[in-house]
């Protein structure tokens, strides 16, 4: 059987010492090589080495040393038939070349972590290998073409400088090694440089082996880092995870061309012997197989097909379930007996985007069931940035952001319970008095509160999962894991990163159980979570933060934790609107739970920002408490309202920054405290258990669900006095005592915080203020109330009949203008062009009547009409 083997190189710093004191600081190499080595493993290769600059476990320094020793290895074992995957992420750089087999006189190289990998010196390698291997050469650098351009005139000087003027505008991470540091680099090494600058030429088209170079960019461009990878790498990934079928190498780069930002022009090369004939090849044929690779290969199971998303058809309540299936839905056999009144149905023509699946569905179902709502069960995509090229033996503060200072002692490791900030741990301990129990826990009863945790699951080894979790009562809505009790799988990771284990990590701020010294930093020991005695239910509603969640899943996630009797939701993720989460959400307001949601994460530095700055949802809905970030300093956590700390931050640090307004979103968000504090690490290697790096809003959430849960257990018995108690009135008490109890010491606080920061303690000090008011119920959660609704009727008139749509779209059709709508707001929140609307609108309130505006009206109509993201129906319909 034919060999595989597959070799993966991330840098995300390099050794200052050989590169004249520059570390060439990036931040997503190391992510790029472990996707690649993932994507091997899925295609069927077992032989595959990782080359790391983090030095972590599992993986090698990525040396020019041990770069030869495998180039060595492969070519003397590799044989006709074989195929072999290389793979590098990191800077690209570029020395004088010496040997004179450069028209333009420069040498292209690969930035290693003791020194450049000058392009001659890998071209002679592949010289060496037997005719009919395979070799495939995925470069994420600049300088990837086959050849670097040298500026040398005046065409060229302007293109530079566009291109310049264009990645400094947009604030980009570029993987470009300055010819100030490599140039002099290799002239100060030179005597380490000479074995690679003066190699005889090799002619490509001579190689006995069969080689093709997928590169990220072209010579005149440089490559970005963007959504937590390289972009080309992000591209290529997004094309594997959204294309059944990849005909060939050269339709795979086509797609990739197509998808991609326009800033970036992703290469692909073939060189040597039969050369052309492996560009055709259906992709990663390792010689293991005869099928078609595909990302999502079952065998493996890490992840779950990203086909067609599934729609969701809501009857009503007087209409009976219909089994979800492929079929048409007017040919499905209904179960009269059943009263449920959604179903799930796949999107039946595959290749059409889901909204246009939803509408089709609608036309047919509508003459006989006037109720009919459908929508899509929608993909949301929620990104935590995490500062990956930390070492294992670092544990160093965000750079920049407000931290603790230095003289706090033990307490710095629990800075955000203290008075100053949440009190989180003052309210402990008056709830623990008034409930008499004892210092060590021992004595919680049966009947304490529970509280659902809605996220990624939880690691049960890691020493701050909560001493009260309710395993037994755990699930997952994860596809394909029927009977997981909630628990994090890690989803067979070849390295966890710290991204994974998120569920954990916002856990144990939660209900952290006690900590060791051992297992914290600045000595400290006692318990971690702001609610250490609270029963915690755990549900798990998708893998890791950078993978998409089902609507219909956080809205089950959140039906569950009513059903389990929970009387306080946590949920440290956001995404897009949907009808499906606002039922939900109504059904949990109205039962008495509070429920409480990431406000979001956007990012300063990207081709454009990942999300928009206005809070996501379900944190948007009135009957949401929406958790947004305050920093150590009582400010915002907010580039710009940290303006003057923000100055010593140093270039190309971190990016993320919270979501906020616009105005109307405000009045039910409050602050907590982020970033900069005590993170769960889910690596058991790691030196630390827990990192200083804790930030977005996911750190804010659960320190606001804590509140809540204290304040109803200080009141228990007021509740059940008053009747409040499984009623929407005591969710309301509890959000108002909140509320009026935020601190306010920063003038801005409305813009950023709403009701200002967290102050746990406070609240219970009102709580007589509270019961003494007159509470109203907060506004029923709706996709069709941010001013968009009322105004499509006056867009659209009439279609032709096509695909069983009616002959005539009727003006009053309610149900289809709210289904509009919805696609419309998730259209808003996915497309950078539309992000101003929600940024700087305040649609509920003041800008209400903006769509009024004839002219505004057009100009919004149109930029749906040209987007991307926006359904070919949504279009048809808008014309």
């Amino acid at each position: 059987m034919p060999n595989a083997c597959s070799l993966h190189i991330g840098l995300n710093k390099v050794d200052p010492n050989h590169y004249s004191g520059w570390n060439g600081q990036l931040y997503c190499c190391e992510n790029d090589a472990l996707f690649y080595s993932e994507m091997a493993e899925k295609a069927g290769i077992t032989d595959r080495k990782l080359l790391l600059s983090s030095g972590s476990p599992n993986s090698e320094m990525p040396s020019s040393a041990n770069l030869k020793k495998y180039l060595v290895h492969y070519q003397e074992t590799l044989k006709s038939g074989d195929f072999l995957l290389i793979t590098y992420s990191g800077h690209g750089g570029q020395i004088r070349d010496l040997n004179l087999d450069e028209p333009d006189e420069v040498d292209e190289t690969w930035c290693l972590y003791d020194r450049q990998f000058v392009d001659d010196e890998l071209w002679e390698h592949f010289s060496q290998f037997a005719k009919g291997v395979r070799i495939l050469v995925i470069a994420d650098s600049c300088h990837s073409e086959s050849a670097v351009k040298v500026i040398d005139s005046q065409k060229d000087a302007e293109v530079e400088g566009l291109m310049a003027e264009i990645y400094n505008k947009m604030k980009l991470v570029q993987r470009f090694a300055p010819k100030e540091i490599t140039f002099p680099t290799a002239q100060k090494h030179k005597e380490e440089y000479y074995a690679a600058t003066h190699r005889p030429r090799v002619v490509k088209e001579d190689i006995p082996a069969s080689i093709l170079l997928m590169a990220a960019c072209r010579d005149e461009e440089k490559a970005c880092e963007w959504d937590g990878f390289g972009l080309f790498t992000s591209t290529l990934r997004k094309v594997l995870m959204t294309n059944k079928e990849i005909a060939s190498y050269e339709d795979w780069h086509e797609k990739i061309l197509q998808l991609i930002p326009k800033i970036q022009h992703p290469t692909i090369k073939a060189y040597g012997s039969g050369a052309n004939l492996f560009l055709k090849e259906r992709i990663l044929q390792t010689g293991k197989t005869n099928s078609q690779f595909s990302f999502f290969d079952p065998a493996h199971h890490t992840a779950e097909p990203i086909a067609a998303e599934n729609i969701i058809v809501d009857f009503g309540n007087s209409q009976a379930t219909v089994k979800a299936g492929y079929e048409p839905a007017s040919n499905i056999k209904r179960d009269e007996a059943a009263a449920a009144p959604i179903y799930l149905t796949k999107a039946r023509d595959g290749s059409s985007p889901a909204w246009d699946s939803a509408y089709k569905e609608y036309f047919e179902l509508k003459a006989a069931h006037p109720a009919v709502f459908v929508e899509p069960d929608i993909k949301s995509k929620y990104l935590k940035e995490t500062p990956l090229s930390k070492s294992f033996g670092e544990n160093s503060y965000m750079p920049g952001w407000p931290k603790p200072p230095n003289n706090l002692g033990i307490d710095e490791f629990i800075w955000h319970l203290d008075d100053q900030h949440s009190q989180l741990r003052q309210a402990a301990e008056r709830v623990k008095k008034e409930l008499k129990l004892s210092h060590d826990l021992d004595n919680v009863p049966d009947n304490m509160i529970r509280i659902a945790h809605i996220d990624t699951g939880y690691i049960p080894s890691h020493p701050a999962t909560p001493k009260f979790i309710l395993a037994d009562a755990g699930t997952s809505f994860v596809n394909g894991e029927a009977g997981n009790k909630g628990t994090d799988l890690l989803r067979n990771r070849i390295k966890p990163l710290e991204q994974d284990g998120h569920g954990s990590a916002t856990l144990a701020i939660l209900a952290g159980n006690y900590i060791r010294k051992t297992d914290s930093y600045a000595g400290y020991e006692g318990f971690f979570g702001g609610i250490p005695f609270a029963k915690i239910v755990p549900i798990r509603i998708c893998d890791t933060v950078y993978n998409a969640f089902n609507a219909n899943d956080v809205a089950r996630g959140i039906e569950y934790a009513v059903e389990m009797g929970c009387e306080v939701i946590t949920m440290s993720m956001a995404g897009y609107p949907t009808r499906r989460v606002a039922q939900a959400v109504n059904k949990a307001y109205e039962a008495g739970v509070v429920m409480v949601t990431a406000a979001g994460n956007n990012w300063t530095r990207g081709i454009s920002k990942l999300t928009p700055k206005a809070v996501m949802y379900p944190a948007r809905f009135d009957r949401v408490i929406a958790a947004c970030g305050v920093c150590y300093n009582e400010k915002p956590y907010d580039f710009a309202a940290n303006e003057e700390e923000m100055k010593l931050r140093s270039e190309g640090g971190d990016t993320m920054q919270g979501n906020w307004g616009p105005e109307r979103a405000m009045q039910t968000a409050l602050a907590a405290y982020t970033p900069n504090l005590a993170w769960a690490n889910n690596n058991p290697d790691h030196k630390y258990r827990f990192s200083r790096t804790g930030g977005g809003t996911s750190s804010a959430t659960p320190q606001i669900a804590a509140a809540a849960a204290l304040w109803i257990l200080y009141n228990r018995q007021q509740l059940i006095d008053k009747k409040y108690r499984g009623t929407w009135k005591q969710a309301e008490a509890v959000r108002q005592a909140l509320f009026r109890s935020g601190g306010i010491e920063y003038p801005g606080y409305k813009k950023y915080y709403g009701n200002g920061s967290l102050k746990a303690s406070a609240a219970l000090d009102i709580s007589d203020e509270i019961f003494a008011l007159a509470l109203e119920p907060a506004e029923e959660a709706s996709v069709s109330f941010l001013g968009i609704g009322k105004f499509v009727s006056q867009w659209f008139r009439t279609m032709p009949t096509k695909d069983g749509m009616a002959s005539e779209v009727q003006a009053d059709d309610e149900r289809l203008q709210e289904m509009m709508s919805v696609e419309i707001m998730q259209v808003m929140y996915k497309d950078p062009a539309l992000f101003d609307y929600l940024d700087t609108l305040d649609l509920d309130g003041a800008d209400q009547d903006y769509f009024g505006r004839p002219a505004a009206m057009a100009k919004f109509k149109n930029a749906i009409k040209v987007s991307p993201y926006a359904s070919a129906t949504l279009k048809a319909l808008l014309q």
